[in-house]
C-alpha cells in the first residue's frame, strides 16, 4: 500500500512567506483557475502569501459581513 503523501509531510514546518500570525488550517484549500489568471498568480514571487491575504480580505468582506446582516433581522 505505501506510505500515504501527508504522512510524509507530518512533522515538517515550512515557513510562512509573510508576517501573519494566526493559526492555519490543518488542510489546504486548492481551486484551478483558468489559465490565465494562474499564469499570473504563479508569477508572484509570494503566491501563497498573496493568494492567502485576497482570500481572507474576500471572506471578512463578502462572508463575514453577510452573517453579520443576517444575525441584524
Amino acid at each position: 500500500m505505501g506510505i500515504k503523501r501527508n504522512d510524509c509531510l507530518k512533522g515538517i514546518h515550512i515557513p510562512r512567506q509573510d508576517d501573519t500570525t494566526e493559526k492555519l488550517a490543518d488542510l489546504a484549500t486548492a481551486t484551478r483557475l483558468t489559465v490565465d489568471i494562474d499564469t499570473l498568480v504563479r508569477s508572484l514571487p509570494n503566491r501563497s502569501a498573496w493568494l492567502r491575504r485576497v482570500i481572507t480580505e474576500a471572506a471578512k468582506r463578502e462572508l463575514i459581513n453577510q452573517e453579520d446582516t443576517c444575525n441584524d433581522l
